[in-house]
């Protein structure tokens, strides 16, 4: 008999609801922000995945006669997935990219709880591959401010480009404590050490520009906060992090766009989940033996 175990992992002393809500109103400022910078169908893209993703999740729910939870993970989900699309993407790839990160991703794999790789990061992987055309071509950003950069004002993906806004969501996610500011902080410190060094060997000075304009500050406050494929608390949080980042950098001299912050996510909870399948695996050996 196969025994369901969904994160052991997770060391937050506050409720899953009060996590998810906590999370979806820190992603608000990114949310209010890319409207601002890309327009109303940013909003209409937006919305219609974090309905497609509440939808799809509570229908597998019932088809599978599980119990619906009632808390804000399925739109904060969406609405994660959604900021990672270009912003002329159509809706019928959003709608897309949605129904296979809540129904391949998540729910066949026993949703929320037991999925192994993030549904919005593996959702937005798989728009990339079924929809190519849709990525961007690469920006010249040489001509822009530091300032510009930081709050965003430059061509990028619906919602990963304002710093600002998005240290802003992390200042609040760890008020509330929902998430742990050292996660985050050894993803971005490892990964900029590794950058400085690379540009020290190759006489550049790129770290500052790519930490600001790749996605990666995103993907450090609204994916890797992801309680079921990450682990939230400690050295394994740490050493989780400081993988993720290593991954990162090797992947950000060979490919481009949002596989740069994709990638890494996925195989990082990939790698977790072995660990602590194994981890699982041994202690209930022992536990049988002492018997």
């Amino acid at each position: 008999m196969i025994e369901r175990r969904g994160a052991p992992f997770i060391h937050i002393d506050t409720s899953a609801a009060y996590q998810s809500i906590a999370r979806l109103v820190a992603l608000l400022p990114i949310i209010v922000g890319s409207v601002y910078f890309n327009g109303l169908y940013a909003a209409f893209l937006i919305l219609l995945c974090m309905v497609t993703f509440t939808a799809s999740d509570w229908i597998c729910d019932s088809i599978r006669g599980s119990k619906y939870v009632r808390d804000l993970t399925s739109p904060y989900m969406g609405a994660v997935f959604a900021l990672l699309l270009p912003v002329d993407a159509s809706w019928i790839m959003a709608v897309t990219g949605v129904l296979f990160g809540s129904v391949v991703v998540k729910q066949l794999y026993g949703g929320r709880g037991s999925y192994f790789l993030v549904p919005a990061a593996m959702g937005r992987l798989f728009v990339r591959v079924v929809f190519p055309s849709i990525e961007p071509d690469p920006v010249d950003l040489s001509g822009y401010h530091l300032a510009e950069l930081f709050v965003g004002r430059y061509p990028s993906l619906i919602g990963t480009s304002c710093a600002l806004l998005i240290m802003l969501g992390l200042i609040y996610m760890c008020v509330k404590r929902v998430y742990k500011i050292y996660i985050p902080a050894t993803y971005v410190i490892s990964l900029s050490f590794l950058l400085i060094i690379k540009d020290i060997v190759m006489g550049s000075h790129e770290t500052v520009f790519f930490m600001l304009t790749s996605g990666v500050l995103f993907t450090a406050v609204y994916l890797m906060c992801d309680e079921t494929t990450f682990i939230s608390f400690g050295a394994g949080a740490m050493l989780e992090a400081l993988i993720c980042a290593f991954l990162t950098f090797i992947l950000s001299s060979k490919v481009t766009g949002v596989d740069i912050i994709i990638i890494p996510v996925l195989i990082t909870g990939v790698f977790t989940k072995i660990i602590n399948y194994a981890r699982y695996v041994l202690s209930s050996r022992v536990e049988d033996k002492s018997l």
